[in-house]
């Protein structure tokens, strides 16, 4: 709900920006709403990123002076650093954050996953193409702790609260056919969920539907949204998704076809009116 939230504020405010100046101040806040989305999930700081680089498009294309994209720029850059500085000292790497690269490693490298690595000793496991994934002895079942590497051997650690840490010295790697392997399985994933959800699924084939419609008259107001509900699906698929991690963003595709079937000069609009007054020619159309 909160990633729904940031999500379609910045699609109000990718919208009001396609339409109209807005003023420094504005622009700042801007960037410290997706800053703060950031804080709130890992995910939307390239997808903050990507709705930033929107609205830049949509300053450049309108030649508006460039002190605001700055400024919301300068914002989002400052308050995202506020957690990449103590997530890079405890991962000691740069970095967002450490799940994209968990799931990179879990559902594209094939590594073993974190629940599995709290095992007796002398347990083996599969490390596909991995490097050193650590495994602890378990401690307790209820909660699932194991002992903890390093220089804290005596004392216990929950599985659950840190799993980077079993992974730290774990490189993940880009490898073709396996992100192929997973897009596809991620694919086929979100169709079963939507195939249970049916009105959900009516929901996304009428607006597919209509979109193809109106791909032709993509405007000022349905192209920043376009954007933004694909890039984001496109990371998702690219590592591991499920159908509420994209919600918010087939909403703003879905939005996009309700802009397109309500703007009075999109393509159908203009070839409906050619049908039906065939010779009225521009004033039939304007009536």
């Amino acid at each position: 709900m909160g990633v729904a939230l940031i999500v379609f504020w910045a699609a109000a405010e990718l919208m009001h920006l396609a339409t109209a100046r807005a003023a420094t101040a504005q622009w700042v806040r801007f960037g410290v709403v997706l800053a703060v989305g950031y804080w709130w999930k890992a995910i939307l700081f390239p997808v903050g990123a990507v709705i930033l680089g929107i609205a830049f498009v949509i300053a450049w294309r309108r030649r508006d002076r460039w002190e605001g994209p700055t400024a919301a720029g300068a914002s989002f850059a400052v308050l995202t650093l506020v957690l990449i500085v103590p997530v890079r000292a405890h991962t000691e790497r740069v970095t967002f954050g450490e799940t994209g690269r968990l799931n990179q490693l879990w559902y594209v490298n094939a590594a073993p996953y974190v629940w599995t690595l709290c095992a007796p000793k002398g347990t083996n496991l599969p490390i596909a193409r991995v490097a050193a994934v650590m495994m602890n002895p378990v401690v307790l079942d209820r909660p699932l702790t194991c002992t903890l590497p390093d220089r804290w051997r005596t004392a216990t650690f929950p599985l659950w609260y840190d799993p980077s840490l079993w992974y730290r010295d774990t490189k993940s790697y880009v490898d073709p056919s396996e992100t192929w392997r997973a897009f596809k399985s991620n694919v086929l994933h979100e169709r079963d969920g939507l195939a249970d959800l049916a009105p959900i699924f009516a929901i996304v084939a009428l607006a597919s539907a209509l979109l193809a419609l109106m791909t032709r008259s993509v405007g000022p107001l349905s192209w920043p949204l376009l954007a933004l509900a694909a890039a984001p699906i496109g990371f998702y698929l690219l590592v591991y998704v499920e159908l509420r991690h994209i919600g918010s963003f087939l909403m703003c595709g879905f939005l996009v076809t309700l802009v397109g079937l309500l703007d009075r000069d999109a393509a159908w609009r203009r070839s409906a009116a050619d049908r039906s007054w065939p010779h009225a020619g521009n004033a039939g159309r304007d009536d």
